[in-house]
């Protein structure tokens, strides 16, 4: 009762005109016509010319249908095996009438075959810009872009709000089979606003993955993403349309030869934040098991949109629906025309890099900050295995007119394009965030910029803000979530290199935005033009095949380095593979697709620690609450709207402050428009939601502002660095802490030290006088002798021993030569012990007898020719054996210290006839390193 009542509404809504089918807006085409009976009469596609009728029925659990068959040719001799398509299959009601802003309803059944050979109509939409104007278009985007949305419109013409229909592509063979393959859901990017999936062609990728593939269309723009208004509306109907697609697959994609349980879900651009969307909601957790996101993620500026009921409620004004009551505004607005609708939509001034209409936060679908569902430890973001990757320039021409796509520009141009980037994104501290940036991205080794290095380097700072960042900090978080939960989910990153010359970019270093689409969906196996792209080479081809094979991998398994024997059979760049590591975020690798494919790791690691590390950490309001001047957080001359390129947000007269901002839950959403207005919510890089701002530039609201300042001036100003400088403080003070106690350890060594060695000197001064006596008897020389050894002749250097045992090392690493010591004279050729007590023979040859303390020591005669005394052998019998090593190495220390030219050498040396070669070589062998430690402590002599 209740599909039939349905069916009655919808063709009295058609009747009425309300979902009329209408021609592409800047076209030129003619409308189409839409139909839910047996046949939908929509333009073929052009890959299906030549394809006959499938002579098979598939049942389904609403009808039976009849597909067609194609047998794809490969120029390049490539095998493609036939595929069975259905198209323009009805996956819910249509969303027409009283179901217009209104969650999917379920699909009417019907009783006769139906022909499943065209596609149905589109959704209602407006291309971004007016194609029959080139020339006017050439200044606002690149003619290449240009271009291919004229390709793209020729299959967007036939239009209509009953457009919710999918197109299935599964191998011929396979259908008729028992075999169940993976299934793939492709979800069309296009800024929320325009897209179809009837415009990308499934057939080259089921026929060479073996996999079966469906492309959807879902609800866009204001139909697709009217925001919450109390219970006349529900918000993102959108990604509800994606799910109910997901629920059909679920249900009847085993009567196609698919596997229920074996579904990735695949996008591009917003299609891939949809899919980030879909792995957050945990309703359709059960229905697909991976995500493959290509150049887009939920974290990107654009993906929320967080003025929706502003816009909405402008929409409505703009049709002179009431906006003060929620019930009647959304009422007034389901009455209205479709084309009215939309084209009340598209002429809003939306700021540049944000949405109008797309996934709002309503608490259900999308339930709280993107950032903070992927850690969340309820969230299934973790349960799917993720495939995602980028080019090297994401969305970033797009904005560049095609002269300033050919020449470059200069950095004025530059500067107001980041600035409009910063001023649209950020609420805080917005001049040191523009500052930052340009920063990064100038080339600071080049005295002279080139206009089109300024170009390629403004391109890479709004593909690394928009794109690159956030999907790069999306993979991180799910390999973070899974390390985490354990949940044995796979991630890996790709980086498309490839640039082709057929590309619409031919001219540029690197690959755009959507080059790497083509690739994967096999646009280049056939060999020949096709409705969106040109033709494409043999190692094109190969390269095709070999992305092919690793995504179709990722279906079956979830990992792109899984082998299927069928694709490796087929390609001839198996030996170009390389292995593909997950992406985890300690290594970070990821793999450079090209002709040669590269296993890298930190893809551009500094460039995007500006955006995810960096200005997330400046893009805060400040400490604690304290009252901030107005232009605090704002751009220098931030009211001079000469000095920004495009479409700006608005900021309000009030203070920015440190507290919670406002928002609107979805049952309060339908109140005055001055709440909705303080409800805006632009996204910051971390997924939180930022204060409001607008701005009015009368001169009224100018003299207000005057006297608001005037009115802040004495406030103190806040600053973001005070927790820096308490932790620099800290820091500090602990480090001087340390040297204190580490300096008074070291003293207090030293001093104990010290005092140990004068306690050993006086202990046994007198016993050492008595031992050195006793050991060494008549070695104290006369007077007499002592000139006559001071006069003696010098001996020549070949007097010295050849070989001089070293004496034994005692237990005191140094010794310390006393004041009585420094004062004796030294006669360094013999070695002679001084008065004092110490003293040695030239060329010693000590031996210690085994088990005894004592020590001999054998002195050499002198060889010198005028004086041919020699020195009897004496021996040393000492039990204070450490005593007499101290004093004797500081003997060997003084005359060694005296070649070294230390500080302090004693003078009474420099009488002595030895040379200083022979000093030395004799000292070294008892000596290696001599320190002085002052007046009291002498030379210290380190063994």
């Amino acid at each position: 009762m209740r599909t039939a009542l349905l069916v009655m509404v919808a063709l009295l809504a058609e009747v009425k005109g309300t979902s009329a089918t209408l021609p592409l807006p800047g076209s030129g085409g003619t409308a189409g016509t839409s139909s839910s009976s047996s046949s939908s009469n929509g333009p073929i596609h052009p890959t299906f010319q030549g394809s006959r009728v499938s002579d098979r029925v598939v049942k389904t659990n609403y009808g039976k249908l009849r597909g067609r068959i194609i047998i794809p040719e490969s120029k390049f001799g490539i095998t493609l095996q036939p595929v069975e398509v259905f198209l323009g299959i009805p996956y819910v009601s249509p969303p027409i009438g009283t179901l217009r802003f209104l969650p999917p309803m379920n699909s009417p059944h019907w009783e006769d075959i139906r022909d499943a050979d065209h596609f149905g109509p589109v959704c209602p939409q407006k291309l971004p810009i007016d194609l029959n104007d080139t020339a006017q278009a050439a200044q606002k985007m690149p003619l290449a872009r240009v271009e291919y949305l004229k390709k793209i419109s020729q299959l967007l013409i036939n239009q209509s709000e009953d457009c919710l229909f999918l197109n299935i592509y599964a191998p011929a063979k396979v259908a008729r089979s028992n075999v169940k393959l993976p299934v793939v859901m492709f979800i069309h990017g296009g800024d929320y606003d325009w897209g179809s999936g009837s415009a990308f062609d499934g057939t080259l990728l089921a026929s060479y993955a073996n996999i079966v593939f469906v492309t959807i269309n879902f609800r866009l723009g204001i139909l697709g993403f009217f925001p919450a208004m109390e219970h006349a509306s529900r918000a993102n109907n959108g990604l509800l349309d994606q799910v109910a697609a997901l629920h059909w697959i679920h249900r009847n994609i085993e009567s196609f030869g698919g596997n229920p349980d074996d579904v990735t879900i695949f996008g591009h651009g917003t299609g891939a934040s949809c899919v980030n969307f879909l792995m957050l909601y945990p309703m359709a957790k059960d229905l697909f098991k991976r995500g493959v996101m290509m150049s887009g993620s939920a974290l990107s500026a654009w993906a929320v949109a967080r003025d929706a009921p502003m816009y909405a409620r402008e929409v409505g004004r703009h049709l002179e629906c009431p906006t003060s009551e929620a019930t009647a505004f959304v009422e007034c607005l389901r009455h209205r025309p479709v084309q009215e609708l939309i084209g009340a939509a598209t002429i809003l001034d939306v700021p540049d890099h944000l949405s109008a209409f797309g996934p709002t936060i309503d608490g259900s679908v999308v339930a709280g900050e993107p950032r903070q569902e992927m850690v969340s430890p309820t969230s299934p973001f973790a349960q799917h295995d993720l495939l995602f990757g980028v080019v090297k320039f994401e969305n970033s021409y797009f904005g560049f007119s095609s002269h300033e796509e050919k020449h470059g520009f200069e950095a004025e141009r530059r500067d107001r394009i980041i600035r409009t980037l910063v001023r649209n994104l950020y609420s805080y501290h917005q001049q040191e965030i523009f500052l930052t940036i340009i920063n990064e991205y100038t080339d600071w080794t080049r005295s002279i910029q080139h206009p089109i290095s300024i170009l390629e380097e403004t391109a890479e700072a709004l593909s690394d803000a928009l794109v690159v960042g956030p999907i790069v900090e999306t993979g991180s978080l799910h390999a973070q979530a899974v390390a985490y939960r354990r949940t044995h989910s796979t991630t890996n990153f790709y980086v498309f290199g490839y640039h082709s010359e057929e590309s619409l970019y031919a001219q540029k270093t690197g690959c755009v935005n959507g080059d790497d689409l083509p690739y994967v969906l096999g646009a280049p196996l056939l060999g020949t033009a096709s409705a969106l792209y040109g033709n494409y080479s043999k190692q094109e081809a190969q390269l095709s095949e070999m992305v092919i094979s690793y995504w179709a991998n990722f279906f079956r398994s979830g990992s792109p380095n899984a082998t299927d024997s069928d694709i490796d059979s087929k390609s001839k760049i198996r030996s170009e593979r390389v292995g593909w590591p997950d992406y985890e975020p300690v290594h970070q690798k990821f793999v450079t697709i090209g002709m040669k494919p590269k296993v890298r790791d930190h893809y551009h690691a500094h460039r995007l620690s500006i955006w995810n590390r960096l200005i997330p950490k400046l893009h805060r309001a400040g400490a604690g609450g304290a009252a901030l001047s107005r232009d605090h957080h704002l751009l220098e001359d931030f009211d001079n709207q000469a000095s920004y390129a495009g479409i700006v947000r608005n900021i309000s007269l009030m203070t920015v402050s440190a507290s919670a901002p406002v928002s609107i839950s979805p049952g309060q959403q339908g109140g005055n428009p001055s709440q909705v207005q303080q409800a805006h919510q632009p996204p910051d890089i971390e997924g939180r939601p930022l204060l409001p701002h607008h701005l009015d530039g009368s001169e009224q609201n100018r003299s207000s502002e005057s006297q608001f300042m005037s009115g802040l001036a004495g406030f103190p100003q806040g600053t973001y660095s005070t927790a820096l400088g308490v932790t620099i403080a800290v820091g500090c003070s602990l480090l001087i802490l340390n040297i204190l106690i580490f300096a008074g350890v070291y003293y207090q060594r030293d001093k104990g030290r010290g005092d140990k060695d004068k306690e050993v000197a006086s202990g046994h001064k007198v016993q050492l006088s008595n031992s050195i006596r006793e050991a060494v008897p008549n070695s104290t020389p006369s007077r007499k002798s002592h000139r006559e050894v001071s006069t003696r002749a010098q001996p020549r250097q070949g007097t010295l021993p050849k070989k001089v045992s070293t004496l034994p090392r005692p237990q005191q690493r140094s010794c310390m030569m006393t004041a009585s010591v420094v004062q004796q004279p030294y006669q360094a050729s013999t070695l002679q012990r001084p008065s004092s007590g110490v003293g040695a023979t030239s060329g010693p040859e000590v031996t210690r007898p085994e088990g005894s303390d004592s020590y001999s020591q054998q002195v050499a005669p002198s060889n010198d020719s005028s004086d041919n005394t020699s020195m009897n052998s004496t021996t040393l019998h000492h039990q204070g054996a450490l005593q007499t090593h101290q004093e004797f190495y500081s003997q060997i220390c003084l005359n060694y210290s005296e070649l070294q030219t230390l500080p302090h050498p004693p003078r009474s040396l420099l009488a002595t006839g030895t040379t200083q070669q022979q000093l030395k070589i004799t000292l070294s062998l008892f000596c290696s390193r001599c320190l002085y430690r002052g007046p009291e402590r002498g030379y210290v002599c380190s063994t």
